[in-house]
């Protein structure tokens, strides 16, 4: 029989749930550790021994390379309808398909916030007015619960099915399945790590905590005030909208340090340019350096969409009818992108992120922020407006 931890170390798990979901004893269960990170465990006395979590798990897999594909078609892209910008973290391209499949009577699946206290978790939709709840990146770890399982029920009843997540989620769909379906789309998207759900949780209680009230529907690229990347937004208890400034949040200053990552996206084998996904989208880093003529895509976002498979060039046509695209290069879009070119043992883990996590559990996240998250020259970032900021950025990179 198996002993307890599945995958050991901690630092070759990712956290995609595929063993649990694929067990049929339902002998493992993803449980949560002291930093949040949820990890496998399986129970001695159901276990058999089948091997089906093994030749699911993205890591313990030895042919992982053969679900992984050099993307055939490059764009930079943005959806043509200037109303969507708003309501994504780009350019609006995953609505693209998302719209598409529920059309065809599919159904989508994708990260959203769920439950009072904010929690990401991967959830089905079959409608419409639901898809802006999949629309805005969450820089937390998202559980997958029981949607690969879900996925294949779908799937067996002939639906056409669009599942989006990190690559690894993505990988371990896929390996989940064991075979392709030709109704199924899966969409990744480039992640550079995931936080975890307790280092976000803290942070939302010091919002809440300073609002008098639990906050909701938080944003943490909200474009209303000045487009692309300037503020986060919450709802705060008298229905009234908080927006702060991105550059001042102790969240998004560890996050984009990396400062909160699980342990195996240290050494993430996905961070390349072959891609987990039939389609890949993220944000298009260094547009206006390579296709100078699209530099003023940047106020309000910017997509790269990479087609990887067969599967893909399939929905090519429902791209064109409702996005703008401009061709681009696998090598244009790396340039600037580490998560399509950083191979694993160039990986570089902060020396704080352990103490970081230590200390949050020690005293909290305020603690934390206050004494390893505060940006330098804050009065400077105070006093320019984002506006302004965005400007000087964008002269910068055109020098």
């Amino acid at each position: 029989m198996r002993k307890s931890v599945l995958a050991e170390p901690k630092e070759t798990c990712f956290g995609c749930g595929a063993c649990e979901q694929i067990c049929p004893r339902m002998a493992i269960r993803m449980c949560a550790d002291l930093e949040g990170f949820r990890f496998p465990r399986i129970d001695p006395d159901l276990c058999v021994e089948c091997d089906l979590c093994i030749r699911a798990c993205p890591v313990l897999m030895k042919n992982r390379d053969s679900i992984l594909n050099l993307p055939k078609q490059v764009y930079a892209a943005r959806n043509k309808d200037p109303k969507m910008w708003m309501h994504s973290t780009s350019a609006a391209v995953f609505p693209i398909f998302a719209q598409a499949m529920l059309a065809q009577g599919g159904v989508v699946y994708g990260c959203a916030w769920t439950g009072d206290n904010l929690e990401a978790a991967h959830i089905r939709v079959d409608h419409e007015r639901d898809l802006l709840r999949l629309s805005q990146s969450k820089y937390v770890q998202s559980s997958t619960g029981k949607t690969f399982q879900a996925v294949r029920h779908d799937l067996e009843r002939k639906l056409p099915v669009l599942y989006s997540g990190t690559p690894c989620q993505i990988a371990g769909l896929r390996l989940f399945l064991r075979k392709e379906y030709a109704r199924l789309l899966t969409i990744d998207l480039l992640c550079h790590g995931v936080p975890s759900p307790v280092m976000f949780s803290a942070y939302v209680a010091g919002l809440a905590r300073r609002e008098h009230g639990p906050i909701a529907d938080f944003k943490f690229r909200d474009k209303q005030i000045s487009g692309f990347r300037a503020y986060v937004s919450y709802l705060c208890p008298n229905g009234n909208r908080r927006f702060r400034l991105a550059g001042l949040e102790p969240y998004l200053y560890g996050f984009y340090r990396e400062l909160f990552n699980r342990e195996s996206c240290y050494r993430c084998p996905f961070q390349q340019s072959n891609r987990a996904g039939d389609i890949t989208i993220a944000d298009y880093w260094g547009l206006e350096r390579h296709h100078p003529e699209l530099a003023d895509w940047n106020r309000y976002g910017a997509s790269l969409c990479m087609i990887n498979t067969p599967n893909g060039l399939c929905w090519t046509s429902k791209l064109e009818a409702a996005a703008e695209l401009v061709e681009s290069t696998i090598e244009y879009a790396a340039s600037s992108n580490p998560a399509l070119r950083t191979p694993p043992e160039s990986h570089h883990r902060p020396a704080l992120r352990g103490e970081i996590y230590r200390e949050l559990q020690a005293h909290g996240f305020d603690w934390i922020a206050a004494r390893y998250l505060r940006p330098r020259f804050v009065w400077l970032h105070r006093l320019i407006p984002a506006r302004l900021k965005n400007l000087l950025r964008l002269l910068r990179r055109n020098q």
